[in-house]
């Protein structure tokens, strides 16, 4: 049992560091455009 337990632990940690990288990569994108906005006279 304490496998399944650990793989179900770290299946989730999994899925939560790939939604953080998620939402790293929009923001990112976000700024970008921002800036190139900013940037134009």
């Amino acid at each position: 049992m304490g496998d399944a337990k650990k793989a179900a632990k770290e299946a989730k940690a999994v899925a939560k560091a790939e939604v953080e990288a998620k939402k790293a990569e929009a923001e990112e994108k976000q700024q970008r455009s921002r800036q190139r906005l900013q940037g134009r006279p």
